[in-house]
């Protein structure tokens, strides 16, 4: 699915929290995704695998982080995933 400000706006909370994440992307990067609490808050996540473990880092909640934030801050994890570099990938 290709996330847009319109998809975000359009998909609603359920009972359960939920992720919805792009279908696009190099295979090895990981994922932007954004995740639905029941509470309707939204919040933007970049998942990726470290070590043959599934992770998550959240980037910000909507609508304070802007989708094209997401999307810079995700393209900047992406690269430090893709070249390996993940020694700093998960300081807080």
């Amino acid at each position: 699915m290709w996330l847009s400000d319109s998809v975000i706006k359009n998909l609603k909370a359920t009972d359960q929290s939920y992720y919805v994440f792009r279908k696009d992307g190099t295979r090895g990067t990981g994922r932007l995704g954004i995740k639905f609490f029941p509470s309707g808050r939204k919040s933007f996540v970049y998942r990726f695998q470290l070590d043959g473990k599934r992770k998550l880092i959240t980037l910000g909640d909507c609508p304070h982080y802007t989708l094209d934030q997401a999307s810079q801050r995700y393209a900047e994890l992406a690269g430090m995933t893709h070249k390996g570099r993940t020694e700093n990938l998960l300081r807080k």
